[in-house]
């Protein structure tokens, strides 16, 4: 077994805050129902595409052409967009498990440097400042 420094296992620890907060916003306070799309709003064409099956789930084949139409139209949400705007809605995650992280670390160490500290937030308040500029 690898045995870590002190610094090294403070960096495991900010990136394992980091992993935990994406999987914590993923799958504990995502959108429980997706996302709505308001198709009154899309091209033409797009509409017409969703139309051709109603009340039926979309086909692999209509998505393929629903991305081409909607590629050369503004607006249309990929999936990097939907990931980041999840990542924004639960913000919070982002700063409560470093700070959580901290608090643990101090009560097992009973001291915690500035380096220590911003070792810990920095992973995951890179990661929400990220999120936020997209």
């Amino acid at each position: 077994m690898i045995a870590l420094t002190r610094l090294g296992k403070v960096i495991a620890l900010g990136l394992i805050a980091l992993l935990l907060g994406i999987v914590f916003s993923e799958f504990v306070t995502s959108p429980r129902f997706g996302h709505r799309i308001d198709i009154e709003k899309l091209p033409a064409e797009a509409q017409s595409i969703l139309k051709e099956r109603p009340g039926l789930p979309i086909s692999p084949e209509q998505w393929k052409r629903l991305d081409q139409v909607m590629a050369r139209s503004e607006g249309w949400v990929n999936a990097a967009a939907v990931f980041w705007a999840s990542m924004r809605h639960s913000w919070y995650w982002f700063l409560t498990l470093p700070l959580l992280s901290l608090g643990a670390l101090y009560l097992r160490w009973k001291s915690i440097t500035p380096i220590h500290a911003g070792v810990i937030l920095l992973p995951s308040v890179g990661f929400l400042l990220i999120a936020f500029l997209k």
